[in-house]
């Protein structure tokens, strides 16, 4: 209803605030994910404040919504604060959740760098849990780990291929660019200029629908 005030116009803004606020206090959770989003946006003519935010989107997080634990990643991650963005992202992951766990995954992988090798093969263990379920994005982001040889993993054409293939397959749009490369470069197949033609079409068509 405080959501709907604020478009319609119905009471104040300050107001439909307050009211989300009671709602918060009497257990309706909702709204602290509501409040975040207010808040963070600058929605509906209240002013921007990130800190008052996060404080709304924590609480949200912590009742379980996966969109406030993503928010809260990436606003550690905007903070150059890895180690507590994966703690939101391993929320996420914690419930099952195949974005939180490849957002997760790829923390791992850059805290790697510093912390060795045990959280590079969780990182591993992660990313090949999403992989065996088909979820593209990992597929996606295991192939490029293997094209660039990003952190310290040897560099693996044929793998590259066989992921990014799989990603496209299943019409994940993103891998239709980096396959297009693949095809013209020869990476993990022959140089093929007809189907690097076909994917990058592909590609530029799934940028206007």
């Amino acid at each position: 209803l405080a959501t709907i005030s604020f478009i319609n116009g119905g009471i104040s803004k300050e107001k439909a605030v307050l009211y989300l606020q009671r709602a918060l206090s009497r257990g309706y959770f909702k709204a602290a994910s509501t409040l975040g989003e207010i808040y963070s946006l600058g929605l509906y003519g209240i002013e921007s404040n990130q800190a008052i935010a996060f404080k709304f989107y924590k609480i949200s997080a912590k009742c379980g919504d996966l969109e406030s634990c993503y928010w809260l990643g990436d606003y550690y991650l905007a903070n150059n604060d890895i180690y507590y963005a994966s703690v939101w992202f391993k929320e996420a992951s914690d419930t099952g959740d195949d974005i939180g766990t490849s957002l997760l995954a790829k923390c791992y992988f850059e805290m790697s760098i510093d912390l060795g090798s045990f959280m590079k093969v969780e990182a591993f263990r992660l990313l090949n849990l999403l992989i065996g379920k088909d979820f593209t994005p990992a597929l996606y982001d295991a192939s490029f780990m293997y094209y660039k040889g990003l952190y310290g993993i040897e560099v693996d054409y044929e793998l590259a291929f066989e992921y990014m293939k799989k990603a496209a397959d299943l019409d994940f749009s993103l891998s239709f660019e980096m396959l297009s490369i693949y095809y013209k470069e020869g990476v993990g197949v022959e140089v093929d200029m007809e189907k690097s033609e076909y994917y990058s079409k592909k590609y530029e068509d799934s940028l206007i629908m």
